[in-house]
């Protein structure tokens, strides 16, 4: 798939596909990155997805964002720090 693509791990004890199913839910949609694995064990630590952006405005990266917060971190839950890697 060509494109641009963000790839987030969200360590909020979500697997994979609860990521996607919540982002589903509030309108937004997210792909599984584990399918870019040959080896399980190369997997990393948290479960991440991909964030396709190529074809969206800077207007709605930032309402998709705020809907991945919603859905990925309800209830005020703590939305951790940006990690460089």
């Amino acid at each position: 798939d060509a494109g641009l693509h963000l790839l987030l791990q969200i360590p909020n004890r979500m697997s994979e596909d609860q990521l996607i199913k919540a982002a589903r839910e509030v309108g937004v949609k997210v792909y599984k990155s584990s399918v870019y694995y040959s080896n399980p064990f190369d997997l990393p630590r948290e479960p991440s997805v991909l964030l396709g952006y190529a074809m969206i405005t800077e207007e709605e990266i930032v309402t998709s964002c705020q809907l991945l917060e919603t859905a990925w971190f309800p209830g005020g839950q703590a939305v951790p720090k940006l990690k460089k890697l």
